[in-house]
C-alpha cells in the first residue's frame, strides 16, 4: 500500500485531471434543506439526469414533500424508478425525512445550517441510522465546514485508482479525503470524483477508454491491455474462416499441382 502522501499526491493529480476535462465544479443554487437531501439521497450510483428527471416526477405526484413523507415506500420507488436503488432509497427517504420530522415536527429544516460543523454532521448521522456518508454531505451542503462524502460512486472511483483498501469503510475514507484535500478543494473533489463515477467509471461497464483519469488508472489500464489482446486474439468464427480459407488455398493448390503433372505427362507421350 502506499504511504499517504503517495496517495494524496495521487489525488490531487486526479482532481487537476478532472478539471481538465470537466472544468471546475459549482455547487448547485437549491436552498431549499430537505430537496438537497432528497437529491443527494438519490443521486448515488445514478446519473444527475435520472435525478432531476425523478425529482420532477415527484413534484408532480405529491403536493409537497411532506406528503411525500407520509407516502408508502413502494409508491415512492415507482414513483423514481428512473434511478438505481429506486426501493432502498425510498426507503432512506422516507425513514431520514420521518425522524427529523419527528424530532422538530415541522418540514422547514433551514436550522440546521446554524449547526456548528461536529453537531452538523452528528445530526445526520444520527437521523439516517449512523450513515458516516451523510452526516459528511450534511456539513459540505449546509455549511462552510471541511468535509468530502465517500458514497459508493467515491468510493469505487478510489478503489479501482487503488487509492483506498477494499476493506475501508465510508468513515475511513472521508477521513483520508479530509487529510489529503483542502477545505477549499472538499466540494471539487466530491463532484470531480462522481462526474468520473458517472461519465465513465461505471459500476457494471466502465468506458475506461473515455475517463480522465485512465493514464493514473492501473484497474483502467489492466482492461485496456486486455481488450486489445482479445482484439488481436481471432474469435471463433474468426479463426473458423481462416481455416476453411487455408483448406481451400491449400486444395487449389494441389488441383493445380495435379492439373500441371497431367499435362507434362501427356506432352511426353506426345
Amino acid at each position: 500500500m502506499m504511504t499517504f502522501s503517495q496517495r494524496a499526491s495521487l489525488l490531487q493529480k486526479a482532481r487537476r485531471a478532472c478539471r481538465k476535462r470537466f472544468g471546475k465544479p459549482v455547487a448547485g443554487e437549491e436552498t431549499d434543506v430537505a430537496r438537497q437531501l432528497l437529491w443527494f439521497v438519490l443521486l448515488e450510483e445514478s446519473t444527475e439526469d435520472a435525478v432531476r428527471d425523478a425529482i420532477q416526477k415527484i413534484d408532480q405526484e405529491f403536493v409537497d414533500l411532506n406528503e411525500l413523507r407520509v407516502s408508502m415506500a413502494k409508491e415512492i420507488a415507482q414513483v423514481v424508478r428512473g434511478v438505481a436503488h429506486a426501493q432502498r432509497k425510498a426507503v432512506r427517504v422516507t425513514k431520514l425525512f420521518n425522524a427529523l420530522f419527528l424530532k422538530h415536527n415541522r418540514m422547514d429544516w433551514s436550522f440546521v445550517r446554524s449547526l456548528g460543523v461536529r453537531e452538523l454532521r452528528q445530526y445526520f448521522e444520527r437521523a439516517d441510522g449512523g450513515d458516516a456518508v451523510l452526516g459528511a454531505a450534511a456539513v459540505m451542503m449546509f455549511s462552510a465546514g471541511h468535509a468530502v462524502p465517500a458514497d459508493a460512486d467515491v468510493r469505487r472511483v478510489l478503489k479501482r485508482l487503488q487509492l483506498i483498501e477494499p476493506e475501508e469503510d465510508a468513515g475511513a475514507v472521508q477521513g483520508f479525503l479530509e487529510r489529503a484535500v483542502t477545505r477549499e478543494q472538499g466540494y471539487e473533489t466530491w463532484a470531480s470524483l462522481r462526474r468520473v463515477a458517472e461519465s465513465a467509471c461505471k459500476v457494471k461497464m466502465p468506458s475506461c477508454s473515455r475517463c480522465p483519469l485512465k493514464a493514473m488508472c492501473p484497474t483502467g489500464e489492466a482492461r485496456l491491455k486486455a481488450r486489445r489482446k482479445a482484439a488481436r486474439k481471432p474469435t471463433a468464427k474468426k479463426a473458423a474462416k481462416q481455416r476453411t480459407a487455408t483448406r481451400r488455398k491449400s486444395t487449389a493448390g494441389r488441383k493445380s499441382a495435379r492439373g500441371a503433372s497431367a499435362k507434362k505427362a501427356g506432352r511426353k507421350k506426345r
